[in-house]
């Protein structure tokens, strides 16, 4: 997927300086540079984000006549004069806004100033962790920061951050460890809210729910050449619509290569913002699938396209060969994974952990290691990790643990020195 649009908005000296020493961290961004008001609002229309180098106050004034839809508009993040502060304005969590001030703060050397309720509390926003949601993602979202019961159901295990103790998954046991002594927790109270990973359309009204909609579908589909788009949107939306299926779970469009080139199925990729990626007919013709077309076989060498596709991509076959006059197509469903990460502390400090060990460990829900190597990183965690600091002796019993919990589904960190 293509790179966020960045425009800096900078119409003094003092702050196109500032501006270059941004481009020499983040990348080269758009510049806008005559008039405020002119800059914002061209910038408005042409970029993803705005780095506007103006006070909060007139940014805020400028913009104020543009704004839409939190979901569509640009994240605004305002630099001060002096370079000490960055505010994310609007667009934190959606537009992206958070994320940049804390990109632009650190390479400034600033402080990024969140004020959104998940940010200042620690806690992952729900709608920040690349998948679409419906549903009461407010009300839900206020339960949490709220320390109210909330259960989180998963019906497949798609791995998520740490989230704050009040969230329980049922059925799943809760523990509290000290070293290698694990004490059972009594059972939580009945739920207040519902969070719900699941790839399908349906929610449940009888709590007030958000559903979380992972990359979890794969669609595999053929058609006949020149076959339009709309007739292959026709197909696609029919087909979720008849299996209760989300759109906003498509990870992928899967093909054969000799549609690689097809205009169709290269524009519907480009609607649904997930890549098109075809297999070589011979590797097609290799999976056994429950609906072989002999006419398939002789037109591009394989007996199966949409089905064999899905089957390639690594994906389980959840809807077997729908079929129009001119196109077919399948879906399936992409095993979740956990991940098990090994972060090494560096010097020891926890201000001279690497970025990507601290994105690692602040997305990570289950963190294990030696105890006094947990110790230096345990106040950078997140809310609710799960924390198992062991003394030595115990590397088997950590790493068997660590095994154990990213084949449940969870981010997992050992932390090593």
């Amino acid at each position: 997927m293509s790179e966020s649009v960045i425009g800096q908005v900078a119409t003094t000296a003092t702050s196109q300086a500032r501006a270059d020493v941004i481009d020499g961290f983040l990348g080269t961004t758009r510049r806008y540079t005559t008039s405020s008001a002119e800059g914002l609002k061209q910038a408005w229309d042409e970029c993803d984000l705005i780095i506007s180098h103006l006070a909060l106050g007139a940014t805020t004034r400028l913009i104020a006549g543009l704004l839409v839809n939190k979901k569509t508009d640009p994240g605004v993040v305002v630099v001060d004069e002096a370079g000490r502060f960055v505010v994310p304005l609007v667009g934190g969590h959606v537009g992206g806004a958070n994320e940049l001030a804390r990109k632009v703060a650190e390479g400034l050397g600033a402080t990024a100033v969140l004020t959104t309720a998940t940010d200042a509390l620690g806690l992952p926003g729900l709608d920040t962790l690349g998948w679409d949601t419906s549903g009461d993602l407010a009300g839900v979202t206020r339960a949490v920061i709220d320390q109210r019961p909330v259960a989180l159901v998963r019906e497949h295990p798609w791995p998520l951050p740490a989230l704050p103790s009040n969230v329980t998954e049922p059925g799943v046991e809760r523990v509290e460890r000290r070293g290698t002594h694990v004490k059972v927790l009594p059972p939580p109270a009945d739920p207040q809210a519902r969070i719900l990973l699941s790839d399908s359309t349906a929610v449940p009204d009888d709590l007030p729910t958000v559903v979380l909609h992972p990359k979890s579908l794969v669609i595999g589909m053929g058609c006949n050449r020149g076959t339009s788009v709309a007739a292959l949107r026709e197909l696609l939306d029919a087909t979720l619509g008849v299996h209760g299926l989300a759109k906003s779970s498509i990870g992928v469009l899967t093909s054969v290569d000799a549609k690689a080139d097809e205009e169709g199925l290269i524009e519907l990729a480009a609607e649904l913002g997930v890549d098109f990626v075809t297999y070589p007919a011979a590797e097609l013709a290799e999976y056994q699938v429950p609906n072989p077309s002999a006419h398939a076989e002789d037109a591009v060498g394989t007996s199966s396209v949409s089905e064999a596709s899905v089957l390639a991509h690594g994906a389980g076959l959840i809807v077997e060969k729908t079929k129009t006059p001119e196109a077919t197509i399948a879906i399936g469903r992409t095993e979740p994974r956990g991940r098990l990460a090994i972060v090494g502390l560096g010097p020891g400090a926890a201000d001279l952990l690497t970025p990507r060990a601290r994105k690692v460990l602040s997305e990570s829900a289950v963190v294990i290691g030696y105890r006094p190597y947990v110790a230096q990183i345990r106040s950078i965690l997140r809310p609710g990790t799960e924390i198992v600091s062991t003394g030595m002796g115990t590397e088997d019993m950590r790493t068997a643990l660590a095994i154990e919990k990213a084949r449940e589904g969870r981010n997992v960190a050992i932390v090593c020195g």
